[in-house]
């Protein structure tokens, strides 16, 4: 996919001038899904009001972007282990 068309799909205006962060990139792609998932949320049929089936694909993909986006976010925010130090003894037991 060309640059032009993931700026497009992600609302970045210029492809050439736009400079947005992988959080940016990452935030855009969960609001995006959330909107999909809006628009696909099943009827008291239990059919997609767009796609006309049940168990909608589009659905699925949006929940699993979602799910991807969050796991991200965690990973991304964890504390990372602290790095012993050399000088400072270990207590043990």
């Amino acid at each position: 996919m060309s640059t032009a068309r993931v700026a497009a799909a992600l609302d970045l205006g210029n492809a050439h001038e736009a400079v947005v962060s992988l959080a940016q990139i990452r935030n855009r792609l969960a609001l995006t899904a959330r909107k999909i998932l809006r628009d696909h949320q099943p009827g008291s049929d239990g059919r997609c009001p767009i796609c006309r089936t049940s168990g909608c694909t589009v659905a699925a993909a949006a929940r699993d972007v979602i799910d991807t986006a969050e796991e991200v976010q965690q990973r991304r925010t964890a504390t990372q282990p602290a790095i012993p130090d050399r000088d400072d003894p270990q207590h043990t037991g």
